[in-house]
């Protein structure tokens, strides 16, 4: 009820509603276009011009979804465009990039330290997945989507889904066993 309240008074451009609205999804769309792009120096940029894209469409809403949704529907197609624009989906070398904000939860630094070393090898292993299917990926392996919400969320039928999340575990899988198998060299 109270998100259809907001969603109405943005709609009808009632002072600080937008902002209301910013301020209950700005968490959600940063960490959704953090799990698409991963770690970039653009993110901040990106989260702006979701929320541009939803102040220019949010007339367009029906209520048919749930806002979340849409608004995420609307944060993955921002962050597709991004992918598409880049040569290179991530610039690790020589770059710093921050990770994920720390969790509410206290977290031991060897914790933080393996859990920022898997997520940095996981966005080196998707950089060579199409952005498609990466985005299927990820929202259905760490977002917990199902496959029915990701095909709403991509405007894809659920079949279409299936098959480019079955095509990113492979990719997935064999960039991972080539990584391991280096590594097993490189210590051999």
């Amino acid at each position: 009820m109270r998100d259809r309240d907001l969603i109405s008074r943005v709609i009808e451009r009632k002072p600080g509603a937008f902002d209301e609205f910013y301020y209950a999804y700005v968490d959600r769309v940063h960490r959704q276009l953090f799990t698409i792009v991963g770690p970039d120096a653009e993110i901040d940029d990106l989260i702006q011009l979701v929320f541009v894209q939803v102040y220019r469409r949010i007339h367009t809403f029906r209520g048919e979804a749930r806002i979340t949704t849409w608004l995420h529907r609307v944060t993955v197609n921002v962050a597709l465009t991004h992918l598409r624009k880049r040569k290179r989906w991530f610039r690790w070398e020589g770059e710093e990039r921050a990770l994920l904000p720390e969790p509410d939860a206290p977290e031991q630094p060897d914790e933080a330290f393996g859990r920022r070393e898997k997520l940095q090898l996981l966005h080196k292993v998707l950089d060579r997945v199409k952005p498609k299917k990466r985005v299927v990926f990820l929202l259905y392996e760490v977002e917990g989507f199902t496959l029915e919400e990701i095909g709403e969320i991509v405007d894809a039928p659920v079949n279409t889904v299936a098959a480019r999340l079955r095509a990113a575990r492979l990719e997935v899988r064999r960039a991972l066993e080539r990584r391991l198998k280096a590594s097993e060299a490189a210590v051999a």
